[in-house]
């Protein structure tokens, strides 16, 4: 048998849990985080080259809309700003 816990060491037991819990989400946030950054480079360096390369003749030789490297881009520059490490 397991003996009952006061109510204050269940609660320090589950703090201690919580803890151990939001820092492996911190781990994990911080890699998804830093494995994500570098294909956003890459999306956002391909974007660049074919604004660059097309510029206004991009709509009238694609179909595409011109100000689509506009939308892709400041996602990504908003995910680098935000993660700093």
């Amino acid at each position: 048998m397991t003996p009952e816990l006061t109510p204050e060491a269940e609660l320090a037991q589950l703090q201690a849990a919580l803890a151990q819990a939001r820092g492996e989400l911190q781990a994990f946030m911080h890699t998804v985080s830093h494995d994500l950054r570098a294909p956003l480079r890459h999306i956002t360096s391909y974007a660049r080259i074919l604004q660059e390369d097309l510029g206004p003749d991009m709509s009238s030789d694609t179909g595409c809309s011109s100000d689509f490297s506009d939308d892709i881009k400041p996602p990504s520059e908003r995910s680098s700003e935000s993660d700093p490490a």
